[in-house]
């Protein structure tokens, strides 16, 4: 009976604790990969309007992008999918390496016209910091690769 109530108490702390953490994260700001408008642009000291207009940029951008993220997910299924087939048929993984590629070059088509997009909405210096914050990344990430 003990170990019952044990399991009990331990199962609605666990609960409590994955409910709160829920709420936390939806409560902070998104923060993903790239050129998300919360770190990239942080140090740039963006004005409302600019923030604004950024922000509505962004977001079109991901209502645009969400099916091709979507087919891209399913592209690279199909990719994985050739590549464990046997007898492997290397014709057949040529070819959805290909359709992988292209619809990656279209997602990177998409977001050097979104970021050329801001960079008209940013000031002479905003694009010159923005441009350093890039180099540094580059930096720090050949640097993650030399250590390797």
């Amino acid at each position: 009976m003990k170990n019952i109530n044990k399991l009990i108490v331990g199962a609605l702390l666990l609960t409590g604790m994955l409910a709160s953490a829920n709420v936390e994260a939806q409560v902070e700001p998104r923060q993903g990969r790239g050129m998300h408008q919360g770190r990239m642009f942080k140090e740039l000291n963006l004005t409302d309007s600019q923030r604004k207009t950024i922000g509505a940029m962004f977001a079109a951008s991901r209502d645009a992008m969400r099916p091709l993220h979507q087919r891209l997910r399913q592209q690279r299924q199909r990719l994985n999918d050739a590549g464990q087939k046997q007898p492997f048929d290397e014709t057949a993984v040529r070819f959805q390496a290909q359709e992988t590629a292209k619809l990656q070059a279209e997602m990177m088509v998409h977001r050097a016209a979104l970021m050329s997009k801001v960079s008209t909405v940013l000031t002479p210096g905003q694009r010159a910091k923005l441009q350093e914050q890039r180099a540094q990344r580059k930096a720090q990430f050949k640097d993650g690769k030399e250590r390797r």
